[in-house]
């Protein structure tokens, strides 16, 4: 895709339990099929370029976390995450 342009962006919103950050492009979306296998491992849409761990391990961290990953088309056109991550009060355990 030589020539082009795509534009990544970062959004962060702070809520009274979670903070949301948002990473968006502008490229052509998601699949449905890709919104729902995205965070299988190995599962890839560029075979012999990639190897399908990168979104497995990172919902994996959201997991441990206790916060969520959510895959997401802008209605603008181009693919959205949204990772949200719990707020802990200061001295409360959170395991």
């Amino acid at each position: 895709m030589q020539g082009d342009k795509r534009l990544l962006s970062v959004l962060v919103r702070q809520s009274d339990s979670r903070v949301q950050v948002a990473f968006e492009d502008t490229g052509s979306g998601l699949t449905e099929e890709a919104q729902r296998r995205c965070f299988e491992q190995g599962y890839t849409t560029r075979p012999g370029t990639r190897n399908g761990t990168g979104l497995w391990i990172v919902k994996q961290i959201m997991d441990d976390s206790q916060g969520t990953i959510t895959p997401e088309n802008k209605p603008q056109g181009g693919a959205r995450f949204v990772l949200a991550f719990p707020i802990a009060n200061i001295g409360e355990k959170t395991t």
